[in-house]
């Protein structure tokens, strides 16, 4: 497996990763919110601020550091935002 195929599957996985804990955490929150059962949502609650620090907050540190390393691998410009460089052309 070369650089750029380890690199394509750790931004994938990263993306899932994001999606579906964010998916998983909002389905577990509404289902415990509408128990209306005080306990029941504390403890839900606390188990997703564990799981956003568990698998949401690295995969987005990951996400940029990959995509930017995917497109050094590329030969793609690095972009500088402000510049004439990163503006889309209407042309």
């Amino acid at each position: 497996m070369t650089a750029h195929e380890t690199l394509k599957i750790l931004h994938i996985l990263g993306t899932v990763l994001i999606f579906g804990t964010g998916i998983g955490t909002a389905f577990f929150l509404l289902m415990a919110y509408r128990t209306r059962d005080l306990d029941a949502i504390r403890v839900t609650t606390r188990h997703v601020v564990i799981a956003d620090w568990l698998f949401t907050a690295p995969a987005v540190i990951a996400q940029p550091i990959t995509g930017a390393l995917l497109m050094r691998a590329l030969g793609m410009p690095r972009i500088r935002h402000g510049s004439r460089q990163s503006r889309l052309s209407t042309c």
